[in-house]
C-alpha cells in the first residue's frame, strides 16, 4: 500500500463512484490518505514504517468499503443515506489513522520487551 500497489485500483474504483453526495465526503477521505501515506513515505526508519502498516491498511480499507458504498449510492435514498453515515464514521477513524502515522509514537518499538513481557 505505502508502494503504491493498489493505487491503480483504489482509482479505479474511485472513478467510476457518481459525483455529488456522499462522494464529496469521500474526496475529503481520500485527501486525508493522501497525506498518510505522503507522511509516511517521508519517513527512513524502517521500524516505524512497519508499525504504520496497520493503520495505513485500515485507512486503505474504509477508503475502498466507502468507494462500494457511494457506487451503490445511485441505487436508493436508503443506501445514499448509509454511504453518508459510514463516510462520516470513516473520516474520523482515517483522520485519527493519519495522526497515529504523523505522530512519531514509537513506544511499541523502544519499549517492546517491557511492554510485551509477563
Amino acid at each position: 500500500m505505502l508502494k503504491g500497489s493498489l493505487d491503480e485500483y483504489i482509482a479505479g474504483i474511485y472513478d467510476s463512484c457518481p459525483a455529488g453526495s456522499p462522494k464529496n465526503k469521500l474526496d475529503m477521505c481520500m485527501e486525508i490518505f493522501r497525506e498518510a501515506r505522503q507522511s509516511l513515505n517521508a519517513i527512513e526508519d524502517t521500524a516505524y514504517r512497519r508499525l504504520c502498516d496497520w493503520p495505513l491498511a485500515e485507512i486503505t480499507s474504509d477508503i475502498l468499503c466507502g468507494c462500494y458504498l457511494v457506487r451503490q449510492s445511485l441505487y436508493s435514498e436508503r443506501k445514499k443515506s448509509v454511504a453518508a453515515k459510514f463516510l462520516d464514521d470513516a473520516a474520523l477513524r482515517i483522520r485519527g489513522a493519519c495522526d497515529r502515522i504523523k505522530s512519531g509514537e514509537r513506544a511499541a518499538i523502544d519499549k517492546f520487551e517491557e511492554i510485551t513481557r509477563p
